[in-house]
């Protein structure tokens, strides 16, 4: 079983640019020290977006999977149950 992980965050725009900054994870506060240093990393992006610095390029995500798609899957699944079903 996965566990899943759930984020707050509170967010507001500045010339086009979404600035994000996360209040809880999990259904629970941050800690005085965590919400501080996502504080100041919001600050630090809208500062920079009103200096017209470029923003920090966000890390490349992963791919989900390297097998099949999940459009793939599902018509494995749907097709899979069809025949079960007959």
């Amino acid at each position: 079983m996965k566990k899943r992980e759930t984020r707050e965050s509170t967010f507001f725009y500045l010339d086009g640019d979404e600035i994000t900054t996360l209040v809880k994870k999990d259904g629970k506060p941050l800690s005085g020290k965590e919400q501080e240093k996502k504080t100041n990393a919001s600050r630090s992006a809208s500062r920079s977006i009103r200096s017209g610095r470029p923003k920090r390029k966000p890390k490349r995500k992963k791919p989900r999977s390297k097998g099949r798609t999940r459009t793939e899957m599902s018509r494995e699944l749907r097709s899979f149950c069809e025949r079960a079903s007959s």
